[in-house]
């Protein structure tokens, strides 16, 4: 078994970390609107502001990561 970073287990990671924040951001945002606290277009917008940052995930994945490792 071998251990270090890999190009596989830091997409991994950064993906799994950026879901995680996105899905805690939406459920607190959705416990709001639960509780009568905030309104159904807060929680639509929680959801369509996260986009751009899997966007900008995808750019490091596909242009920054490769000539890190050495790949093209």
């Amino acid at each position: 078994m071998t251990f270090g970073l890999t190009p596989n287990r830091i997409v991994v990671l950064g993906a799994n970390l950026l879901i995680f924040i996105h899905l805690a951001w939406i459920g607190r945002d959705y416990m709001r609107l639960l509780h009568g606290k905030a309104d159904y277009t807060r929680l639509e917008l929680t959801i369509g502001r996260y986009l751009p940052v899997y966007a900008l995930w995808a750019v490091f994945v596909v242009f920054v990561l490769p000539p890190l490792f050495g790949f093209g």
